[in-house]
């Protein structure tokens, strides 16, 4: 497959490069990633003002451990297209795990300047001011967030983190979790939290289930996301046979 050339009309070939990049897009979602990064790179050498894939190019670098690259890509879709909150957002979230903290509160602050109202953004930026201890402004974010998209369930999850070891709201901490569990009871994750707060309670009651729940999810669904060394501390603790 390839591109036809100039010899079409912008029409045609506005249509042609859609097509590509929805293929592109399939071949992520199916994990093909060589395939995809081959892709989208034929597709900026022919339109290097597709800000759409750029965007997915740094996912794509992203899965394949190509930090700096997938840091470049999504620069680049800023470049193109200010406003696009995706790419805040992924940066954020690079800038987070690779220790940058002041960069990713950088990108989240610049992306909510363009997106006031992105669920996503405000829930991230939320959990990085609760690492850095900006804990009302944290709390500000996750409730903003959730008023902004109610089904966010890792907000919820956040948020309940925050009510729970810092306002030392028990049951409102689990009243979050619980919801996050409803939203999304495949994340592994929100079973460990609840087992872990029911455990410093001191409360017994289902916490059997919440560990086995856990176990048998991430082994079913592992997370598609990075994940932090605190997390991957505590599946090494409770998780691991």
């Amino acid at each position: 497959e390839h591109f036809t050339g100039v010899e079409i009309s912008q029409d045609q070939k506005s249509k042609e490069i859609i097509s590509f990049i929805n293929l592109g897009i399939q071949e992520f979602i199916d994990k093909k990633y060589k395939e995809a990064l081959s892709r989208f790179n034929q597709i900026i050498d022919y339109d290097p003002n597709s800000h759409v894939s750029f965007f997915y190019r740094a996912k794509i670098k992203e899965e394949l451990d190509d930090k700096q690259g997938a840091i470049n890509d999504y620069l680049n879709v800023i470049k193109l297209d200010p406003s696009f909150p995706g790419a805040y957002n992924n940066l954020g979230l690079i800038m987070f795990f690779v220790g940058d903290k002041n960069s990713a509160l950088k990108y989240y602050d610049l992306g909510l300047k363009y997106s006031p109202e992105d669920s996503s953004l405000l829930a991230n930026r939320g959990f990085l001011k609760m690492e850095l201890g900006i804990i009302q402004d944290s709390l500000n974010d996750f409730n903003l967030s959730l008023k902004r998209n109610p089904k966010n369930s890792k907000c919820y999850a956040l948020r309940g983190l925050l009510l729970f070891y810092y306002f030392e709201n028990f049951q409102n901490a689990l009243e979050d979790i619980n919801q996050a569990i409803k939203l999304d009871p495949k994340n592994f994750i929100n079973y460990l939290t609840r087992f872990r707060m029911k455990d410093s309670l001191g409360d017994t009651k289902g916490q059997g289930y919440d560990i086995e729940q856990a176990k048998k999810l991430l082994k079913e669904y592992p997370p598609s996301e990075p994940i932090s060394d605190d997390i991957k501390q505590l599946i090494k603790k409770y998780l691991e046979d």
